[in-house]
């Protein structure tokens, strides 16, 4: 009978060992799934500021710089400022041909502009009217 209960005590030792191991690796687990979710939520909102922030600053900047009409080449060939090709073209004045590739005018261009690639414009120029005010542009 002492042998039973010794074997007894033995037992439920053992299985209070056990339990205490297996008690305390169950909070860890739930520490470590909370730990990655935190991380994976903090990299998904820096990744959508720095996206906002990218796209934000890349609308401010203007897509040409004005440059000095001192240097310029060709300075026989009339000129005119932002300001006015858009407002004469708000009035129906002038019409706008982009000069850059086709791949170039796709991505963006000025609304209403015509696309006419520079190595093309000697061949179709019969295609532009000729009693109009023409604007070339590159930028």
């Amino acid at each position: 009978m002492a042998k039973k209960k010794q074997q007894a005590r033995r037992r439920s030792a053992a299985g209070r060992g056990k339990s205490k191991r297996s008690s305390a690796a169950l909070p860890v687990i739930p520490i470590v799934v909370g730990v990655v979710l935190v991380v994976v939520v903090l990299g998904l909102l820096l990744s959508l500021d720095s996206w906002r922030s990218t796209s934000a600053e890349s609308a401010a900047k203007p897509t040409a710089l004005p440059m000095s009409t001192q240097q310029i080449p060709y300075p026989e060939v009339p000129r005119m400022s932002v300001t006015e090709a858009q407002e004469r073209l708000a009035r129906g004045e002038i019409v706008m041909v982009d000069v850059r590739s086709e791949s170039s005018y796709e991505a963006l261009h000025i609304e209403g502009a015509i696309s006419m690639p520079e190595a093309e414009i000697i061949d179709r120029l019969h295609e532009l009217d000729q009693g109009s005010l023409l604007v070339l542009y590159c930028t």
